[in-house]
């Protein structure tokens, strides 16, 4: 069962890691440090509770990145697909944007003088977080939430999404000859 479940080619651990995963130990360490604070009686307990946390962490990202490959693979084209299961794709494709439009228009000069009257020109950058702050927000709260709630169920349909992943793949081999 075991062998069935874990039968994919070795990739190396960036294909692990997605911004759901970054999102999801941050919400186990954030769950952590409030219980710890809340009872601090039930060490063991919590420690215990927060390692299962962990490992279902870890299989939830294993199983969710090789179906955002599947989905990649067999619905690429689409915008919504790409939206959805690029691995980092919307983060730095949002994080750029809001740089480019906030370098463009929020750059404000500063301008001070010197003891002896030269001029300085400093930019004020502080604007720029607020923007790259808001686009995070909007770009990827609707995909985290899709995401979390599309995850789990990928740790249970797994077996089946990497047969049909090879099958597509056979197909494509196929129609390529």
């Amino acid at each position: 069962m075991l062998k069935k479940y874990f039968n994919t080619p070795k990739m190396p651990l960036s294909f692990y890691i997605s911004d759901l995963t970054i999102y999801n130990l941050l919400m186990l360490l954030l769950i952590y440090f409030v219980n710890s604070i809340n009872n601090p009686s039930h060490k063991l307990v919590i420690i215990i509770l927060h390692a299962v946390l962990l490992a279902i962490i870890v299989l939830q990202s294993y199983t969710w990145s090789w179906f955002c490959d599947y989905m990649l693979f067999k619905y690429g084209k689409s915008v919504f697909v790409q939206f959805m299961f690029r691995p980092f794709g919307i983060t730095k494709k949002g994080a750029a944007t809001a740089a480019m439009i906030s370098f463009a228009t929020d750059v404000q000069h500063d301008v001070t003088w010197d003891k002896w009257g030269y001029a300085k020109v400093s930019r004020n950058y502080s604007s720029n977080f607020k923007s790259l702050g808001c686009m995070a927000v909007l770009l990827l709260f609707p995909r985290l939430m899709l995401a979390s709630f599309i995850a789990p169920w990928t740790i249970i349909f797994h077996v089946w999404i990497i047969k049909q992943y090879q099958k597509e793949i056979q197909e494509e081999l196929k129609n390529s000859k």
